[in-house]
C-alpha cells in the first residue's frame, strides 16, 4: 500500500524539488510524527514537515497516505502542498554538497538547519532511516486550539461580572469554513479521521472578517472511502477525545459520519473555549463514552440551535448523524439569525435571538 500511494505521488509529478528551491530557516516545533520548520519554497514562505523515520508498516503508510491525500486536493480550506519529498535522507552535521536540500539563505542565529539528499540507487530506504519531507503553505496564526486559549482573543472576552463572552458570530463563521472543507473532502470520497481544532491552521487573509483563513491539515489519519469496498477500523487510531463510539471497537465500519461526532466535540470546544474530557485518562473517556454515552455539557445559556446541532452531530449511531453539507447549512442559518439579530439590536430593538434561544455574546 505505501509504495501504491507514493507511486501515486511520483505520477502526479508534485515529490520533484530541485535542489535550490527549499531553504529551511528556524524550527516552529516538533512531535511524535517528527520536526516542522520555517522556510522558502521558490521564495515564498512555507512550512516544511520532516516526518520520523517509520518503525512499522502502519507508521509508514501514515506518512504515505498523509502525502498521497494533500497532493490531490484543492480546496482554500485545506492547508495547500507545494511539494512532497520521498526517501531522503538527513546529511552528518557540517556535511555539504551540492547535491543537498535546505541550504539556510538567512537561518535564526544560531540555528544550524538539517540537510537533506536524495536516496543513492542502489540504497534500501529501512537501511538508510529514509524521511519523507512535505513543503505546504505557512500558516502564521497557529491552531484554532491555540486562538480560544486566548483570554481576550476573537472568540471569548473576560466580563465585568467574571464570567466569559462568546462572540459566537466568530466562532460559528470560522466552524462554517472548516465544514465546507470536510464537506469537500467527503465529496471526493476522503474520511479526515482526526478532525480537531489542533490540527485546524489559521493564516492571514485581510479578506477574511476576521482577519485569517483557517485550513484543515494533518491528513496521517485520513481513509480513503470505496463504493465497493468497506473500510474497517482496526487500530482506534486517533485522538480519543474525539473518537466516534464506533471507533472504540475494532471491527466497525468507518464513514464520514466519524468526522461529524468529531466536528460536534469541536463545536462545544469552540464554545467554551475548553478541552472536552480534560484531564481524563483514556481508558476512562472510553468507557463512559462506549457504556455510558457520556458527552460534553454545554452551559445553561449556550444557544439552543447550536447546541441541538452538537448533539447530533455526535448522535451515538452514525446514520443518525447529519452529513456535513448539512452541518454547513444549519451553521449557515445561524449565522444568518445572528446578523438579523444585530441589525436589530442596532436600530434600538435589541433583545435575545430566539430562534437561537441565546444572545449573540451568551456568557458561559
Amino acid at each position: 500500500m505505501v509504495s501504491a500511494l507514493q507511486q501515486e505521488i511520483r505520477k502526479r509529478g508534485r515529490h520533484s524539488l530541485e535542489i535550490s528551491d527549499l531553504v529551511i530557516q528556524e524550527p516552529l516545533g516538533q512531535g511524535g510524527f517528527g520536526k516542522v520548520y520555517k522556510g522558502a519554497w521558490h521564495r515564498r514562505t512555507a512550512a516544511v514537515k520532516v516526518m520520523n523515520a517509520r518503525s512499522s508498516a502502519s507508521e509508514a503508510v501514515s506518512d504515505a497516505m498523509e502525502m498521497a491525500v494533500l497532493s490531490s486536493v484543492q480546496h482554500p480550506g485545506i492547508v495547500q502542498v507545494y511539494a512532497c519529498l520521498t526517501d531522503m535522507v538527513e546529511l552528518p552535521r557540517g556535511f555539504d554538497s551540492a547535491q543537498s536540500l535546505g541550504s539556510p539563505a538567512s537561518p535564526a542565529h544560531g540555528f544550524k538547519p538539517p540537510r537533506y539528499r536524495r536516496l543513492l540507487p542502489g540504497e534500501e530506504p529501512d537501511d538508510s532511516n529514509a524521511l519523507n519531507i512535505i513543503v505546504m503553505e505557512y500558516c502564521d496564526q497557529g491552531t484554532l486550539a491555540e486562538a480560544i486559549k486566548r483570554p481576550a482573543g476573537r472568540f471569548h472576552t473576560p466580563m465585568e461580572d467574571g464570567s466569559i463572552g462568546v462572540n459566537l458570530p466568530a466562532v460559528v463563521d470560522v466552524l462554517l469554513d472548516v465544514a465546507h472543507s470536510l464537506a469537500y473532502l467527503h465529496s471526493v470520497g476522503l474520511v479526515h479521521g482526526d478532525v480537531k481544532l489542533d490540527n485546524v491552521l489559521l493564516k492571514t487573509d485581510a479578506g477574511k472578517q476576521l482577519g485569517f483563513a483557517p485550513k484543515l491539515a494533518d491528513f496521517g489519519l485520513a481513509r480513503l472511502l470505496r463504493d465497493s469496498h468497506d473500510v474497517i477500523n482496526l487500530t482506534g487510531a486517533g485522538t480519543v477525545t474525539h473518537l466516534a463510539p464506533e471507533l472504540l471497537q475494532a471491527g466497525t465500519k468507518i464513514t464520514t459520519a466519524v468526522d461529524a461526532y468529531a466536528f460536534g466535540v469541536c463545536l462545544w470546544e469552540m464554545y467554551t473555549g475548553k478541552r472536552a474530557f480534560a484531564g481524563l485518562p483514556r481508558t476512562t473517556i472510553i468507557e463512559r463514552v462506549l457504556r455510558h454515552g457520556a458527552r460534553p455539557s454545554f452551559p445553561p445559556a449556550a444557544p439552543s440551535a447550536y447546541v441541538r446541532l452538537a448533539e447530533a452531530c455526535w448522535a451515538a449511531a452514525p446514520s443518525d448523524r447529519p452529513a456535513l453539507p448539512e452541518v454547513a447549512q444549519r451553521l449557515r442559518e445561524i449565522s444568518e439569525a445572528l446578523a438579523r439579530a444585530a441589525r436589530k439590536g442596532a436600530d434600538g430593538g435589541g433583545g435575545p435571538v430566539s430562534q437561537l434561544g441565546g444572545s449573540s455574546s451568551s456568557p458561559l
